[in-house]
């Protein structure tokens, strides 16, 4: 039994070791010194993409306010080929 556990801590130091070292850069990389709110993020600010969907949602509240008619399609008519 004893033999047993110090070939499985032979085994199991490696892994330790890892998981150590991997907590301490997370921890490192919390304090690094850089803003930890959003103002200093270099995110795009609003596109297309998101100006479209924001649309579809406000036509869908409509339609759910006063259903008249089928719901709006979210694609449009035009078949989708693949490249």
């Amino acid at each position: 039994l004893v033999i047993a556990a110090i070939v499985a801590i032979g085994f199991a130091w490696p892994l330790a070791a890892l998981v150590a070292v991997v907590i301490a850069m997370a921890i490192a990389a919390l304090f690094d010194g850089g803003p930890l709110d959003l103002a200093g993020c270099d995110c795009p600010g609003p596109n297309a993409r998101r100006a479209r969907l924001r649309a579809l949602i406000a036509e869908r509240r409509t339609w759910l306010a006063a259903p008249d008619g089928p719901a709006p399609l979210i694609r449009s008519s035009r078949k989708l080929t693949r490249a």
